[in-house]
């Protein structure tokens, strides 16, 4: 037969244990996300710079007379870029791949920019926005497989047993810049790289 369970009142009176204060603020530098930018004390205010940056660049430019624009239900702050930017000559994917091949953007580019009325801080602010969404994308994703590790073998296992086909639509899902497209891609072969493993 199991003994009862006592449990002890609590203790109270000058014999009472004293309570931990926990120190808030250190607590706060503590979660501070190591992918987040120096110059933000957190990730909602990052957030809400990011979101400062695509209404400024949904806004007009004084140097043309034609409406430029404005926010359209369901689109994302990149289609919005990538409209402004059409508006003004410019190529969004054009500048994307050459920011993928180079990790930067030439100085031809950044002229092009400023001269459809797009500084240069803008551009830089839009790039390190992104830059930030992409670290948390890849933190999430990693996440789902148990981290950096089994992410790499999950990839190699994919690598050496899918066909071309499926290979291709998995790697056009992460490039696609869409987080629930990129989450669900990499669930879906999570999972069936844990049933075929056993795992």
């Amino acid at each position: 037969m199991v003994d009862k369970v006592e449990v002890p009142a609590a203790v109270t009176g000058p014999d009472a244990p004293e309570e931990q204060v926990v120190d808030q603020a250190s607590e706060e530098t503590q979660e501070r996300p190591d992918w987040l930018p120096e110059k933000f004390t957190s990730p909602e205010e990052m957030s809400k710079a990011y979101g400062e940056l695509e209404a400024k660049l949904s806004q007009p430019n004084p140097d043309r007379t034609e409406p430029e624009p404005i926010d359209k239900p369901g689109a994302t702050g990149t289609e919005q870029v990538e409209e402004v930017l059409a508006e003004r000559g410019l190529n969004f994917e054009e500048m994307s791949e050459e920011y993928r091949q180079a990790s930067s953007l030439s100085e031809e580019r950044y002229s092009q920019l400023e001269a459809a009325g797009i500084p240069r801080d803008i551009v830089d602010q839009f790039i390190t926005g992104q830059q930030a969404v992409g670290r948390a994308i890849t933190q999430e994703a990693e996440s789902i497989v148990g981290g950096s590790e089994g992410y790499s073998d999950m990839i190699s296992w994919a690598a050496n047993n899918l066909p071309d086909n499926e290979i291709d639509h998995f790697n056009n899902s992460i490039q696609s810049n869409n987080r629930v497209d990129i989450i669900n891609a990499v669930r879906s072969l999570h999972s069936r790289y844990s049933q075929e493993n056993g795992i």
